[in-house]
């Protein structure tokens, strides 16, 4: 399974090691914002 996941990532990237991790960096900032928005959202509406 984490093979399959490797090999997809690699087709995906294009072969390019420093753009996935470039790609994961700007997805997990992505994650923080939008978990930061929907709790300060909730702590609003309480």
């Amino acid at each position: 399974m984490a093979v399959a996941l490797i090999a997809c990532r690699v087709v995906w990237t294009g072969r390019m090691p420093e753009y996935a991790t470039t790609y994961r960096i700007g997805w997990a900032i992505v994650a923080i914002g939008v978990v930061t928005v929907v709790d300060w959202i909730v702590r609003l509406s309480l």
